[in-house]
């Protein structure tokens, strides 16, 4: 059950950083510029939505990602 809880959760992050991503490009497009926390959003956007499609593929084909980090079972 935990396994699907991280598969769920996991998949509803990458959807929203994406997104956040398209209206900065959007916004780079139609005013052909950024400001600086417009790049820095971009970028950090980017590395957010790689890291968690990592870590929901190690969750759907490990399972819980932080089962090593509690007590031992």
């Amino acid at each position: 059950m935990a396994r699907v809880f991280w598969v769920v959760g996991l998949s509803i992050t990458p959807a929203m950083f994406l997104g956040s991503i398209i209206l900065c490009i959007a916004a780079l497009i139609t005013h052909r510029h950024l400001n600086l926390t417009g790049w820095a959003f971009l970028l950090i956007g980017i590395y957010a939505v790689k890291f968690t499609f990592e870590r929901l593929r190690a969750a759907i084909k490990y399972g819980d990602p932080t089962k090593d980090l509690g007590s031992p079972s």
